[in-house]
């Protein structure tokens, strides 16, 4: 017995396909769809950066890095950062199977600095006879040490 598939003489053609939908109309320049927030104009970004002095003719303060403070045996020695500071920042904060480190930049080097590391003789991210003493994750900081000398680095 032989079986197989035909068409019948009767068949229909297929239905003819339905004529495209008109296409959506396109935002004007400049409109936001909605449930986006709209990008700030660059004048905009520009004026939220404060430039400059408030008072240019005032006395110079020594530069201390933001978020740098810095503790000390004596009362000089805490109220001058230490000059590497200028150089050095604080990028980000690192806890992973039980280490803390922290991610740094310094001079034009970047890479991570863990509790013990001595700069010039385990790094070339902190300068001579400094070491790390801690790295706070939950805080963002880190601290150096020189001697008796601290200093704590913020993010």
């Amino acid at each position: 017995m032989l079986t197989g598939c035909a068409a019948s003489p009767t068949a229909e053609a297929p239905p003819a396909p339905a004529p495209p939908r008109p296409a959506a109309p396109s935002p004007s320049p400049g409109a936001v769809p909605e449930g986006l927030t709209p990008l700030p104009s660059s004048q905009q970004v520009v004026s939220a950066f404060r430039m400059g002095r408030q008072d240019p003719f005032g006395t110079l303060v020594p530069a201390m890095v933001p978020g740098a403070t810095t503790t000390g045996a004596t009362a000089g020695a805490a109220a001058t950062p230490p000059a590497f500071l200028e150089d050095f920042r604080v990028t980000g904060v690192i806890a992973s199977g039980g280490q803390s480190e922290a991610v740094v930049t310094y001079k034009q080097l970047s890479g991570s600095l863990r509790q013990g590391d001595r700069g010039g003789r385990t790094t070339d991210l902190l300068p001579s006879g400094w070491s790390v003493a801690s790295v706070d994750v939950a805080n963002g900081s880190l601290i150096l040490q020189s001697g008796s000398r601290r200093v704590k680095v913020e993010l």
